[in-house]
This record gives C-alpha cells, sequence and structure tokens, in this order.
C-alpha cells in the first residue's frame, strides 16, 4: 500500500531557529475541495471590440486608409486604389478595388484629365473576395488627351461611395 502525503505551503523555520515547520494545508488520500468566496467584489471585464477580438483570435486584420463617413445620400464612404493602368495603341486600361465591400452590384467610373480635357469610362464593378474589383469595360481612347494624364477610379453603389487618390501619368 502506498501512503501519500501532499503539504503545501510550508513554512520553514526562521534562521534563528525559534519556530517549527507548520504546514500550511495537508491533503491525504481522498480529494477535496475547498472553495473560500472572496470578499473583493469581482468586476466585468472590459469589452473589446470585434477588432481586438478578431486580432486576438490571430486573424490579421486591415484597417482602413481613412474613416469612412455617411454621405448626404446615405451613402459610406469606402476606400478605392487603382491597382493598375497601362496604354496600347492609344487606348487607356485600368482597374482596381473597393477594399473591405461586397456589394450586390456596383459601379466604377475611371476619369483621366489632360490639360482642357477629360474623358470617362464608365463599367460595372464584380465581387470578389472581401472587395469589389473594378476593370471591367474601363478602357479610354486618349485621341485628343495630349501631355500628362491625371487618373482618378471611383466607385458607387446604393450603400457605397469613394474615389481613389489621382495618379499623374507621363507618356
Amino acid at each position: 500500500m502506498l501512503a501519500v502525503f501532499v503539504a503545501t505551503g510550508c513554512t520553514g523555520p526562521d534562521l534563528d531557529g525559534d519556530r517549527t515547520p507548520t504546514p500550511s494545508s495537508t491533503h491525504t488520500g481522498a480529494a477535496e475541495a475547498t472553495v473560500t468566496p472572496s470578499t473583493t467584489p469581482t468586476s466585468t471585464p472590459p469589452r473589446t471590440s470585434t477588432a481586438e477580438a478578431t486580432q486576438a483570435a490571430g486573424i490579421p486584420t486591415r484597417e482602413p486608409s481613412s474613416t469612412p463617413d455617411s454621405t448626404t445620400e446615405g451613402q459610406e464612404k469606402v476606400d478605392v486604389e487603382l491597382t493598375r493602368y497601362g496604354i496600347d495603341n492609344g487606348v487607356l486600361s485600368a482597374g482596381g478595388v473597393v477594399l473591405g465591400v461586397v456589394d450586390r452590384s456596383g459601379t466604377c467610373t475611371l476619369r483621366v484629365s489632360a490639360k482642357a480635357s477629360a474623358a470617362s469610362a464608365t463599367g460595372p464593378a464584380e465581387r470578389s473576395a472581401g472587395t469589389m474589383a473594378c476593370g471591367s469595360g474601363l478602357d479610354i481612347d486618349l485621341t485628343g488627351l495630349e501631355g500628362k494624364l491625371t487618373l482618378v477610379l471611383s466607385y458607387e453603389s446604393s450603400e457605397h461611395i469613394g474615389t481613389s487618390a489621382p495618379v499623374e501619368v507621363t507618356r
């Protein structure tokens, strides 16, 4: 037969040898549990935002580059990025994304300006994983547009609206 003796919180003799060791708690044999209620009031843990909880769970989050605001039409402002452009045989093609938005439908418009003239093209936005993609139908014939070009991509849906930062292109 094996006897088990567990002592926790034992205090040892002090350096003068005046005290003898006394166990503060002992446990023999069967399992016992004692719960002593705390006299200190417990507080509710502070609430964390969804972003904090998501970050704590190890899921990366992306903060928007600007804080979205509501417009007078009830549309929320969103971040739009022009991600690509190119000129082939005098035709400008461009595309971009609307970050953190997935709408049922939306419209993308590419506007090109140069000196005193401008041109634009409009196409449908397409749903993608966590974004709206702009690119279909955004081709502009550059005939008549001279000099440095300024490109701006915009997005609009019934719920969201946004415009990219202007990009200057020298040809």
